[in-house]
């Protein structure tokens, strides 16, 4: 497996793209997208595969209790979606017309000869919706530079201790004899058997005010990131900004008990929080408008425990005086001129 992480050197909108590159095998691969593409219907984003279909598990569908062969049972179903791509018949089969972030995929790649497949999107943050007492096909945020090992990672989730996984291997699922001698592959995806009713997507929990990704609009000051440790041991949280064309100058809230006053100084390039054992911290970013660059801007946060957990979350905000995209949409449809520009918007700098 292969899978490179890069900023895109065009931006749509605001947000600085993330660019996975996956090196597929003839046959069946398990691969995890972390990304949203821009446009993400299945055909634009399988086009140019040799692929004899593309699956995902839906986790609402019924449960899986044994892996052994890929292809069993896989047809178009409550469990499963596929998709088909033309000419081939089974075409009029499809019913995966969607790609979306943090899924897992079953590719079928034909020929004789590996093929390198890019995905360009936005990355979300996302919490897993665990299919109880069933086995799922997920992949993990981790970090391709310091990759944790499935028992480390799991460690903080009953649900998942000492329950089977399963990779893929040679177009066969094996189970994983030792999960803490067996490091999690960026971009790869597992069988995973979760005990019981689960949210855990990793030992660092995050929850984005307002979504899976942050977007301070025109007149949004500021929003919020909550971070929670999962793990029974202190954590050093870093928060990174990545290189992009088109950048936020962030700010972030500061208080200062002892003079009982709230300060914005500037997001450092890199950034270091403690977070104590089964604790939590709030993270609350701001951007300063004055200092924009461009109307539109944008930003990914790298935001790492040390132990092999990373997620990216994407930024985005418009100055004060953007085009809303309700007054973009009615200045291309020769609305009211009066209505493409929005309010100035006080930001807290």
């Amino acid at each position: 497996w292969i899978l490179a992480v890069a900023c895109a050197t065009q931006m749509p909108a605001a947000v600085t793209d993330v660019t996975q590159t996956f090196v597929l095998q003839p046959g069946w691969n398990s691969v995890f997208l972390e990304v949203r593409p821009e446009a993400n219907e299945a055909e634009a984003v399988f086009g140019g595969l040799p692929l004899a279909s593309a699956w995902t598990w839906n986790p609402a569908g019924p449960k899986v209790e044994f892996i052994d062969d890929p292809t069993e049972q896989l047809v178009p179903s409550p469990q499963w979606l596929g998709y088909f791509p033309r000419p081939r018949p089974e075409s009029i089969l499809t019913n995966l017309f969607a790609v979306q972030a943090n899924r897992a995929y079953l590719l079928k790649i034909d020929g004789s000869v590996p093929v390198t497949w890019t995905v360009t999107g936005t990355p979300e943050v996302q919490d897993y919706r665990w299919a109880p007492d069933s086995f799922n096909l997920v992949g993990f945020p981790v970090d391709p530079q310091q990759q944790p090992t499935f028992g480390q990672f799991l460690a903080p989730s009953p649900a998942h201790v000492g329950q089977p996984i399963y990779r893929l291997v040679a177009g066969q699922w094996q189970e994983i004899a030792s999960p803490f001698g067996t490091v999690i592959q960026s971009g790869e995806a597992y069988w995973v058997f979760c005990k019981g009713p689960s949210d855990y997507s990793g030992p660092i929990s995050l929850e984005v005010e307002g979504g899976r990704r942050m977007d301070f609009a025109a007149s949004g000051d500021r929003s919020r990131v909550r971070i929670r440790n999962l793990a029974t041991a202190p954590v050093s949280i870093s928060i990174t900004q990545l290189p992009s064309s088109a950048p936020i100058p962030l700010a972030i809230r500061q208080f200062d008990p002892d003079e009982v006053e709230v300060s914005w100084p500037p997001l450092p390039q890199s950034y270091s929080l403690p977070v104590p054992q089964e604790g939590e911290l709030m993270v609350d970013p701001a951007p300063p408008r004055a200092e924009f660059g461009a109307v539109e801007v944008g930003t990914l946060v790298e935001i790492k425990n040390g132990f092999g957990y990373r997620r990216l979350l994407a930024m985005s905000a418009r100055g004060a005086f953007a085009p809303t995209p309700l007054a973009q949409l009615r200045a291309q449809r020769g609305g009211n001129q009066t209505s493409t520009m929005t309010a100035p918007s006080i930001a807290p700098l």
